[in-house]
Parts: C-alpha cells; sequence; structure tokens
C-alpha cells in the first residue's frame, strides 16, 4: 500500500492506501477495499498505537541528526506544552538502541532500563519478559539490586539526595539555615503560579542569611511570578538566559523569544561576597537530554559563581537533575525535590555518573 502525507481539508493527514488517518477520524477513500486489506490496516494501527513513544522519539532524535539547529524551533512552537513528555520518549530512544527493544514489553518497561548501562539494560529487559514481570516489578526488581550494589556506600550518594513529593510533602525535611544556593526551574503556566509562592516560603526557611534563591521563569506570567516570590524573600537582580536551540514563538505577543528571565531573590542582608560577572549567559545546547531543560553548562555557570566549594545546592523542582549534576561536578553538596518518580529514577541514575572531584581529596 502506497503512503503519503497529504492535506485534508488544509488539515495534515497520513494516507495509506485508501486509508487517510486525519486528527477528527479515518476516510476511507475506496468502496471496494478488500476485507484483508482491512484487516491489515487495522493490525498495524494495532502495533503503531503501542510503539507510538518509540516513533515519536526516534523522530525527535532524527530531526536533531539530519537538521541540527533548525528542529527545536519547530517543536516549540507545535508542542511547547508537551516537552517533559516528549523529553521522555526522545530519552529513552537515544539511549535504547532498535536492536535491544523487545516488542512484548511496553515502553514503560524500557523507560525504568533506560539510565542503566547497555549490558544490564538486555539483562533486566530479558528477565522481565521471561518473567512476565508488571513495570512495578520490574522498578522494584531494579531497585533491590541497586541496594545491593550500593551496600556500604556513604549516605550522602545520589540516590539520597533526592527528596520524592512536592515541597508541601517533602520541603520540611530540608534543614532550616543549611542551604547556600537554590536554583531551580519550576513549571511556567499559569495553574502553576502558587508554585512560586510555595518555594519563596521555603527558601526564606532553609537558605543561609544572605543567601540567593535563583529561579527560571517565562514572561508571560512575570509579574505574578515575581509577586509571588517576593512574599517571603527581597528581590535581588534579574539574570538573563538566552535561548541556544532556537527561538520560542509567544504568539500572545507574536515574537520570537529568546531569552529567559532567572530571577534572584535573597534571604536578607545582600552582602555580595562574589567576584562580579556578567549576567546574561548560555549554555549551550544539551545534546543527552531534551532540547528545552536548561543546559548544565547554564547551572554550573551560577553554581560557581554564587556558591562556594562543599556549599550545599537546592532544587525544589530537579526535574531531569540538571542542577544537581551541575552541583556534583563543581564539588558542591546537592539536594533535590521533585514529585514525578520517572524524573528521580531518570536523575538519580544520571548524577550518579558524575565524578566528584570531592572524591579525590578524601
Amino acid at each position: 500500500m502506497e503512503t503519503a502525507l497529504v492535506q485534508q481539508n488544509n488539515i495534515p493527514a497520513l494516507s495509506i492506501g485508501a486509508f487517510t488517518a486525519t486528527p477528527v477520524g479515518l476516510i476511507v477513500s475506496d468502496e471496494d477495499v478488500p476485507f484483508e486489506v482491512w484487516e491489515a490496516y487495522g493490525k498495524a494501527l494495532h502495533r503503531v498505537e503501542g510503539a507510538i513513544q518509540w516513533v515519536r522519539g526516534d523522530w525527535l532524535n532524527e530531526g536533531e541528526r539530519r537538521y541540527g539547529e533548525k528542529y527545536p524551533q519547530a517543536i516549540q512552537e507545535e508542542w511547547h506544552a508537551e516537552y517533559e513528555t516528549l523529553r521522555k520518549y526522545r530519552e529513552v530512544a537515544q539511549r535504547i538502541k532498535i536492536g535491544s527493544r523487545l516488542p512484548n514489553l511496553s515502553w514503560a518497561h524500557h523507560l525504568e532500563v533506560a539510565w542503566l548501562e547497555p549490558e544490564e539494560q538486555d539483562c533486566f529487559l530479558a528477565l522481565a519478559e521471561e518473567n512476565e514481570w508488571t513495570r512495578a516489578q520490574l522498578r522494584n526488581e531494579i531497585r533491590g539490586w541497586k541496594r545491593h550494589e550500593k551496600a556500604g556506600a556513604p549516605s550522602g550518594d545520589l540516590a539520597d539526595g533526592i527528596l520524592v513529593g512536592s515541597i508541601a510533602e517533602v520541603g520540611d525535611q530540608v534543614p532550616t539555615g543549611s542551604v547556600d544556593l537554590i536554583l531551580t526551574d519550576p513549571p511556567y503556566g499559569e495553574d502553576a503560579i502558587h508554585l512560586y509562592g510555595e518555594l519563596s516560603q521555603l527558601a526564606a526557611r532553609v537558605l543561609k542569611p544572605g543567601a540567593l534563591c535563583l529561579v527560571y521563569s517565562g514572561q508571560v506570567f512575570l509579574p505574578r511570578v515575581i509577586e509571588q516570590l517576593g512574599m517571603h524573600l527581597d528581590y535581588a537582580w534579574a539574570f538573563a538566559a538566552r535561548h541556544s536551540g532556537g527561538n520560542r514563538r509567544i504568539y500572545k505577543m507574536n515574537v520570537n523569544n529568546g531569552w529567559k528571565p532567572v530571577l534572584a531573590y535573597v534571604k536578607p542582608p545582600l552582602e555580595p561576597w562574589w567576584d562580579s560577572f556578567i549576567d546574561i549567559t548560555t549554555g549551550g545546547r544539551e545534546k543527552d537530554l531534551h532540547d528545552w531543560q536548561q543546559p548544565e553548562a547554564e547551572a554550573a555557570y551560577f553554581i560557581e559563581h554564587l556558591s562556594l566549594p562543599e556549599g550545599l545546592i537546592l532544587d525544589p523542582f530537579a526535574g531531569s537533575g540538571t542542577t544537581l549534576a551541575a552541583a556534583k561536578a563543581l564539588g558542591r553538596r546537592h539536594l533535590g525535590i521533585e514529585v514525578d518518580s520517572d524524573s528521580v529514577s531518570i536523575a538519580s541514575d544520571r548524577i550518579r555518573q558524575v565524578h566528584d572531584p570531592t572524591e579525590a581529596r578524601q
């Protein structure tokens, strides 16, 4: 059957033989479609439905390989609200090659092993298929193996450095007056604005006097974000982070946005002790994770200038662990809070692979 991308009433559609799939349904252009063809198309749909995460992940990686700097802008314009989901698709497809994927296991099974070494991935996937493990059973088996591997490891290891839950649920576990710098990227959108107020309250308690809380923000709701952060902290400065993977179209203003505010608030008093540095930065494009996260080099820029070695860096919206990985690489202690268990798993494995320069001095 011939396959083609077509326009159906000016809407992109995928045509396979007599069948055209549109955003609102299926159009059959031939009344004489044989039963065998109809049946084969249905089976193909069933198979593709279970593979859509793989297909989208491979598509994103192929876009980067072929089009470099051009493709992130297209992704952001079309799917900017889905970046966290797309990130997972892309990461898993990047880390587990087609030849290692098992069709009898779900994509979610593969997500559980994505941050293991390739040999470990193959081993656990084979065991999951042989023993017909559910995703939860596979996760428990991996956790048990990691606990065994980590037996005798120092208590401050990365796996123990992320509190699972929201600020409201686990924030009270962060010791009062213990944090030297907060660097975080909360969710954007109107329904997430209250989180900046929760962050402000947490920061006022856990920061050391004179320590900064650096917060990424979009521009659309910036006045309300500023209001929330100022509930418990004092405004200090606004840094700028240039986008480096393509500008993002902001339809409200019809502008191509090329930078993002990084708001700096302080737990009084503000007494700058650091050397002067430029307040505009860009971290370059991340190659191993999604293109919309804050680059690790960008996080390292702020951490290196605004904290001292072995200081405690807190990220209350840890996500995939960008801030925590940068902190560990710079010899800082790190602590994260993250509500999404999948992100916790990814961040934990990611940061565990980072070399801690302080270990050489111990």
